[in-house]
């Protein structure tokens, strides 16, 4: 359903009680002006904003909030954009420096929004993928949706070049042109929930052993769509155990030993050498000129 927006200008009163600010501001989110509504915001409606609507966003800027303590605020025509969920999309910098500096803020608001489209499109300094998940996936309480994004686009670069391996074995790895919306988009229709969330946790334990956590959730993955979560779990128990033979054992040994001559593994290398661990072959070694291993 479409969201309704209606044209009226409607400000809040800073003289009224807080209480008084908030309901003004709820029913401007629960029925969205059509256009940006320019209003004064005092120190106590930021703060409350910030502490009940403030959920979908990154972590503060610090240079940010830097520049708005050394220079003060000033009305430029930046927003406060509130969405359909009725959360704060974008301005926490702002709201910060109003309430901790105790003094009001001329700003800009827009309502009715949606969600996920803010998240996934904009904004300002560019949103990378994990950023991009991490807000859209928070309200869930997702643990890793900073591996669970790149190991996505993993996922489906691997599918997609296993596929094209059957009609043409000489077909080179593919780019990855996705964006966020192509990202997010793929992970709601191609990828299960519970499982990518299920070896993104594990990766996550293994990622202080230098292998990549992505990398690493992206390709257990594909060994349990596979059917092959039997050899996963082996190689995983072996770096669980820090095994001093085993698979796990080589495949460390080998990325510490390729760092410390100097080399710079790509993407793509570390992302075989896993399957290589897992399919647990002698030697650890894929370079670009060879044939990818299967999973």
């Amino acid at each position: 359903m479409k969201t309704q927006l209606r044209a009226v200008e409607q400000a809040i009163d800073t003289e009224a009680t807080l209480e008084y600010q908030v309901s003004q501001l709820q029913q401007m989110i629960k029925n969205p002006p059509f256009s940006a509504i320019r209003a004064m915001v005092t120190p106590e409606l930021a703060g409350w904003v910030l502490d009940n609507l403030n959920t979908r966003n990154r972590n503060p800027k610090a240079k940010v909030l830097n520049l708005l303590k050394k220079h003060g605020y000033r009305y430029i025509g930046g927003t406060l954009i509130f969405g359909t969920g009725g959360g704060l999309l974008d301005g926490q910098n702002r709201l910060i420096h109003c309430r901790n500096s105790q003094e009001p803020m001329d700003i800009l608001m827009v309502f009715g929004v949606l969600d996920n489209n803010f998240t996934l499109i904009d904004s300002g300094s560019k949103r990378s993928a994990a950023d991009a998940f991490t807000a859209a996936l928070k309200e869930s309480g997702e643990k890793h949706p900073g591996i669970i994004a790149e190991a996505v686009r993993w996922i489906e670069n691997l599918r997609t070049y296993y596929d094209e391996l059957k009609e043409n074995p000489d077909s080179p790895f593919p780019r990855d042109s996705s964006d966020n919306m192509d990202r997010w988009s793929y992970y709601q229709s191609k990828v299960k929930k519970d499982w990518i969330r299920v070896c993104a946790g594990i990766a996550a334990k293994q990622a202080r052993k230098k292998i990549p956590a992505s990398h690493m959730a992206a390709v257990l993955y594909l060994y349990h769509e596979a059917g092959r979560w039997g050899d996963a779990t082996k190689f995983r128990e072996d770096l669980e155990r820090n095994g001093q033979r085993g698979p796990g054992a080589r495949l460390i040994n080998k990325i510490r030993d390729y760092k410390a001559a100097g080399h710079r593994k790509q993407e793509i290398q570390s992302i075989a050498w896993i399957i290589q661990a897992i399919n647990n072959e002698d030697r650890i070694n894929w370079r670009m000129e060879q044939v990818f291993p299967e999973i």
